[in-house]
């Protein structure tokens, strides 16, 4: 199940978006069941094509039935039990990094095992609503750089290096 994911993230890296428009450490949303659905790339900028902040891509699209943008949809849907937002979920999406190393599970609920616990990840998760109502106005922040995360499992950067002494 998560090769298949390793697999699909590789692949849609090495055939997707030009290299002089790549994101440095893309993180990517896939799920289903089988995590068999690709949901998009959630530290893309806007002009990526397969950003989640990309309004003219199927994953930045409010009505996109694979979208976690669209409400009534599969994965942006609170009653879906595939959807991040479910309260009792069967599946939910997990985040890989460009190697297909697990950043987590993208999961709303604190206790869900396993569940994402970068800031900007939780932030996706826990403002779904407000950026969903908000969202012309939250792609512009990606509009020329995607969002700045570590890759999965380093910590982030705190200034300079060493001990300083």
């Amino acid at each position: 199940m998560r090769a298949a994911a390793r697999v699909a993230s590789c692949l849609l890296l090495a055939l997707g978006a030009p290299p002089a428009r790549a994101t440095v450490n893309p993180l990517l949303l896939f799920g289903g069941p089988e995590l068999q659905d690709f949901l998009g790339c959630m530290t893309c900028d806007a002009s990526e094509p397969y950003s989640i902040w990309n309004p003219e891509s199927d994953y930045g699209s409010p009505s996109h039935p694979l979208s976690i943008w669209n409400r009534e949809g599969r994965y942006g849907s609170d009653g879906s039990p595939h959807s991040p937002w479910s309260r009792r979920p069967k599946s939910v999406p997990v985040v890989v990094d460009r190697a297909g190393n697990l950043c987590g599970n993208f999961a709303v609920d604190r206790a869900f095992p396993g569940r994402v616990s970068d800031g900007y990840l939780i932030w996706l998760l826990e403002g779904h609503d407000w950026i969903a109502d908000h969202l012309d106005e939250v792609r512009e922040d990606f509009r020329s750089q995607g969002a700045q995360v570590p890759p999965c499992g380093l910590p982030p950067s705190h200034g300079a290096e060493g001990n300083g002494g």
